[in-house]
């Protein structure tokens, strides 16, 4: 049975919930999972012993932000010598760090996909779109759409600054449509 370690950077949010359901489907695989936020990595709250006892377990590592994976490699030099899947779910930072050459590029937008692979001539790039249900949502044939409208997908916290994307859209006229968490509802 093949062992796959999965990280994440936080088991609640979005990115961990999609990993989970990752996990749920694959019961043929044997799973280890690991919640390492950036900034406990960078603060230096995160054993780093437990983390390489867990790769040396892995025969491969399921890394689902980016962030958690670069600053693994920087801190665990040994990380290199595992096949290591690296999902963007965050696509603006596809190239914010030199990828070692056993990283495996998991993308869920095509674009990502062109942009590694001419970066990275020799990487492996796999696109795999996150699924929907086609009966309660419809492709947008209309492109650019007559109206114009802003949409954000997202936690709604401070430090995203959707509060100036909320007044921009207002005194443009344009709808504005979020949808995420409510980690901070008084803002």
């Amino acid at each position: 049975m093949k062992k796959i370690l999965q990280l994440v950077d936080t088991y609640d949010w979005a990115i961990g919930t999609l990993a989970k359901t990752v996990v749920n489907g694959s019961p043929h695989f044997d799973w280890r999972l690991s919640a390492l936020h950036p900034k406990d990595l960078e603060q230096g709250k995160i054993n780093l012993q437990q983390v390489k006892e867990d790769i040396a377990w892995a025969d491969c590592i399921d890394i689902q932000y980016w962030r958690v994976a670069s600053q693994l490699f920087d801190l665990i030099p040994e990380l290199k010598d595992k096949p290591v899947f690296v999902t963007h779910h965050n696509e603006k930072n596809l190239l914010s760090y030199p990828w070692p050459e056993n990283v495996i590029h998991v993308t869920t937008i095509k674009y990502s996909e062109k942009t590694i692979k001419e970066e990275y001539p020799k990487a492996k790039v796999y696109y795999v779109p996150n699924s929907f249900d086609e009966t309660t949502f419809h492709y947008n044939t209309e492109f650019p759409p007559a109206a114009k409208a802003v949409g954000y997908v997202g936690r709604v916290v401070p430090w995203k600054g959707l509060k100036d994307v909320a007044k921009a859209c207002y005194e443009l006229g344009y709808p504005l449509m979020m949808m995420g968490k409510m980690d901070k509802p008084s803002y």
